[in-house]
C-alpha cells in the first residue's frame, strides 16, 4: 500500500510544481494589437467646471505599439492628433465659445500627451478592459462672457478605459470619472479645474490579443 501512495503523492505534487510553473508564464504574457497601429477615435468630450459646462464633438487619433508588456506604467503610444470642429458646434452653459484648442500634441519629445498602460480588467486569458491613462492633457478654452473675452488653460490626466468586445474586439473608449484637469493659466474668472468626461467610439477596427 505504501507504493501507490508514494505515487499518487508523487504526483500530486509534481502537478503543483507545473501549476506554479505555468501560473507566472501566463501572467507575464504581453498584449498584442492586431490591426492598425494608428486609431481614430471619435464622440463627444465634456468639459464641466464651477458654474460652466463645454461639450463638443471631438476626434482623438492615437497611435500604440504592437507589442505591450502587461507592466503598470509603460509608456504605450501617444495622442498624435486632436481634432475639434468650430466653436459653434460646441455647446455651453455660460457665455459664448470662440476658441477650444488642443496645445502641443506635435511634440512628441516632450511629456505631452502621452500614453500609458495602467492594467487590465477581467480574468486570464479573458480581458474586458484595456486601462490606460493620457498624460501632459492640454487644452485651451475661451467663452465670451458679456463681451469680455475668459482665456484659460487647463492641463492633467486622463484616466480612460478601451472596452472590449468579443474577441478582443475595441467597441468604444470611456473617461473614468472623476478626470480632472487644473487650471494653469487664466482669470480670477476662470475655474480652479474641470471635470472630463465622454465617450469615444473608434473609426477602424483594433482587436487586442495575449501573445
Amino acid at each position: 500500500m505504501r507504493t501507490p501512495m508514494r505515487l499518487i503523492t508523487a504526483a500530486l505534487f509534481a502537478a503543483l510544481a507545473l501549476a506554479i510553473m505555468v501560473q507566472p508564464a501566463v501572467a507575464a504574457r504581453s498584449l498584442s494589437i492586431e490591426g492598425e497601429t494608428t486609431l481614430s477615435l471619435n464622440g463627444n468630450m465634456t468639459f464641466r467646471g464651477e458654474s460652466v459646462e463645454v461639450i463638443c464633438p471631438i476626434t482623438l487619433v492615437r497611435t500604440m505599439s504592437r507589442f505591450i508588456p502587461k507592466i503598470i506604467g509603460i509608456l504605450k503610444g501617444r495622442v498624435i492628433a486632436v481634432i475639434l470642429p468650430a466653436p459653434r458646434t460646441c455647446r455651453t452653459s455660460t457665455g459664448t465659445l470662440t476658441e477650444i484648442t488642443p496645445l502641443e500634441v506635435e511634440r512628441g519629445a516632450e511629456e505631452v500627451w502621452r500614453l500609458y498602460y495602467r492594467g487590465f480588467t477581467g480574468t486570464l486569458p479573458s480581458i474586458i478592459k484595456i486601462r490606460l491613462r493620457i498624460a501632459g492633457f492640454r487644452i485651451r478654452i475661451v467663452i465670451n462672457i458679456l463681451g469680455t473675452p475668459v482665456a484659460c488653460l487647463f492641463e492633467g490626466e486622463i484616466e480612460n478605459d478601451d472596452n472590449l468586445g468579443r474577441e478582443g474586439l475595441l467597441t468604444e473608449t470611456t473617461i473614468v470619472e472623476p478626470s480632472t484637469l487644473a487650471l494653469r493659466e487664466g482669470s480670477g474668472l476662470c475655474p480652479r479645474r474641470v471635470e472630463v468626461r465622454g465617450t469615444l467610439r473608434p473609426l477602424n477596427t483594433v482587436r487586442y490579443r495575449l501573445v
